[in-house]
């Protein structure tokens, strides 16, 4: 038996394992997640690409806003590299539990080569221009940079594709159109959110919620619902 063929035998009978042990009832929703992902990648002998949930509940908010961001104005080409890998939102908790050797730290988001025993895990970092306030006059510009900055980390760690004009549209229509597993879909309002498939929205008190058109859809990464 070749070296390679081994080591994808052990990959998928180390996924099937963390499948088994992430898919009881009190495990989170983003484990579980995780570790379907993983066996699809490592069925499939593709990489799984993390959207990292973050701890804390305010940067929840701006990491679900600048991925939605991406997603939904994002450039083709850099979408439809998307195409190429498993996609999920977890938190780092979730990935340390499947992946051990996972080091520290709290990245964008994470990349993870399941053909190798143990998992390859690459952390992808970059500058993100700050959410804007209402009355900023710059906004836009930030939008963009945020956009331009996740953009380029798909273009220099993904697989490039082709046709990617139609990959993208049929990525966007298709896989991005419902939830990344591990999220949900959510409008923001700048006072609370509505959860796209849900009637009820989630309200704050506010006097002036401001939300770029290019951000209101974003990945709702919170407990509550």
């Amino acid at each position: 038996m070749s070296m390679h063929r081994r080591d994808l035998l052990r990959s998928l009978g180390a996924s099937a394992v963390l499948f088994t042990f992430a898919s009881g009832v009190d495990r989170p929703e983003s484990l579980s997640a995780l570790a379907a992902a993983f066996h699809r990648a490592a069925r499939n002998r593709r990489s799984v690409l993390v959207f990292v949930i973050p701890a804390d509940d305010g940067d929840k908010y701006i990491r679900g806003q600048t991925f939605g961001e991406f997603l939904n104005f994002g450039p083709d080409d850099a979408i439809a590299r998307l195409s190429e890998v498993e996609l999920v939102a977890a938190s780092m908790e979730d990935v340390r539990v499947l992946l051990p050797h996972h080091g520290d730290g709290e990245p964008l988001m994470v990349l993870i080569d399941p053909s190798i025993v143990p998992a390859q895990t690459q952390s992808l970092h970059t500058s993100l221009a700050p959410m804007s306030r209402f009355g900023d006059t710059d906004s836009k510009a930030q939008v963009r940079q945020r956009i331009d900055a996740i953009a380029t980390l798909a273009r220099t760690h993904l697989p490039k594709t082709k046709d990617a004009g139609p990959t993208a549209e049929a990525l966007r229509s298709g896989v991005l159109a419902r939830a990344i597993p591990g999220s949900k879909w959510a409008q923001a309002t700048g006072c609370g959110f509505r959860i796209e498939g849900q009637s009820d929205a989630l309200m704050a008190r506010c006097g002036m919620g401001h939300v770029e058109p290019e951000s209101a859809r974003m990945l709702y990464f919170f407990d509550v619902l």
